[in-house]
Order: structure tokens, then sequence, then C-alpha cells
């Protein structure tokens, strides 16, 4: 009876085809011949939903696949955090097919009612620098339906909305960290992008924007906040509205 590396590479891909993301890095790391395989084939992950959640104590990574439930992992120490970005790595270059949802959660120390905005922004930067270079040196932009960023200014909006293939991009979530008082985040970058304008519907939250509001009409669903509106206004979006 043959064994598992024996097999011929056509059955190994098909039982690849039957496992986890998990399993299959597991399998990679049994034996040489295994690491090679699946490092020369590339089998496609079954990842269905990609969350990241950073803070200054850790990392967390969720993993939604077609297989198996909704599972985090916590990487917490300086050397689990140089872990994290090896599997993150790993796990771009096996996702090949769209992701229904990818979201990156940037959250705020416990005290950062009391900081200044310019060390609220610094917080953040070197993950994002190497998200962004991962995100970058694909082949093809990363497949996704739905992004939830919880971002705090346009600059972190910008490091990964324009990484997301626009073709595939439907809904957009926006939601900075709740402030005592809503911020304005100015989006001029933000909806020039074929990201913003092939979009279907958007959602912000916690902050007001001040761009022009014929940069919104074009999504079938849009929830935004604005410090204030005009009777003439709200009649030229109905008219926008009834022409669509």
């Amino acid at each position: 009876m043959s064994t598992l590396n024996e097999m011929p590479d056509v059955v190994l891909t098909a039982i690849m085809d039957c496992l986890d993301f998990r399993s299959i890095m597991f399998l990679r790391k049994v034996c040489r011949d295994f690491r090679l395989f699946i490092d020369e084939v590339v089998p496609s992950s079954s990842i269905m939903g990609l969350a990241l959640a950073v803070n200054q104590e850790r990392i967390e990574l969720g993993l939604q696949d077609s297989i198996a439930k909704f599972r985090k992992v916590l990487y917490s120490q300086p050397d689990q955090q140089v872990a994290f970005w090896k599997d993150f790595e790993m796990i771009l270059k096996h996702q090949k097919s769209h992701l229904e949802y990818f979201t990156v959660a940037l959250e705020p120390p416990k005290d950062y009612k009391t900081l200044d905005k310019s060390t609220l922004e610094k917080l953040h930067s070197e993950f994002l620098d190497k998200l962004q270079n991962l995100l970058t040196s694909r082949k093809a932009p990363l497949q996704a339906a739905r992004l939830n960023l919880m971002a705090g200014d346009q600059n972190e909006i910008m490091s990964i909305l324009p990484n997301i293939d626009s073709e595939k991009l439907e809904e957009l979530l926006i939601y900075p960290a709740a402030l005592p008082h809503m911020p304005v985040i100015k989006l001029d970058r933000v909806v020039e992008t074929e990201q913003w304008k092939n979009a279907k519907e958007l959602t912000t939250a916690n902050f007001m924007v001040e761009d022009p509001l014929d940069k919104f009409t074009h999504f079938q669903k849009c929830s935004i906040w604005v410090d204030t509106i005009s009777l003439k206004l709200l009649r030229s979006l109905k008219e926008v509205r009834e022409n669509i």
C-alpha cells in the first residue's frame, strides 16, 4: 500500500481540495516532500472570510472557511507577531477565490480618548505599512465582496482600499472608533478610487463627511453623517434617486 507522500500528484491535489486551510498548513509541516509539493502546487484555500484586528497588545486573525467554523488566532508576544506576518503571507498566497468579506480593525488603546490625533495616527502605521506591502505584492488584487474598515482617517483607508479588486467589491463599511465628539474625515482621495466608484453599498459610522454629496449618489444604498444639509440639496438628492 502506498503512503500518502507516494501517491500521484493528481491524487494529492484532490485530497488538498477536501481540506480546510489550517489542515493544509499542518500537512505542510509534516515533511519536506509535503512542503515542497504544497509550495509548488499552491492549493487554493477554502477561506470565505478574513478578519484582522490589531491594537497595542496583540494581533488577532480570524478565519471563516467553507469547511470549518469561524476560528480566531491570537498573536500577543513579539515573536508571535513575526509568525503572524508569515502566516498571513501564506494565506494571501493560497487565496485564489474571492472572499465574502475582508475586515481590518485598527483598535485604539484603552486611553485613546485622551490621546491627541498625531499619536493615534502613529499607533498603527507599522502594521499598515506591512499589510499594504503584502497586498500590493500579490499578482492580482485581493478579491472581496465586502470590505469592513475600522480606520480613523483617510490615509489608513487608502492603505487598504486600492488593493482590493474593484470589480468584486460591492459593499464598503467604514467606522472609526467612537470619540467624545464626532470627527469629520476627508475622503477626497477615497472617492476617486475605482473601488469606491464601483461599490454598490456604503455604510459609515462615528464620523461626518464633508465631501460633495454627488460623490455618494451612485450607491444603491448609502448611510452617511453630515453636519448640515439644505432643503435645496435634499430636493436634488431626491431627483437623483428618482432617475436611477
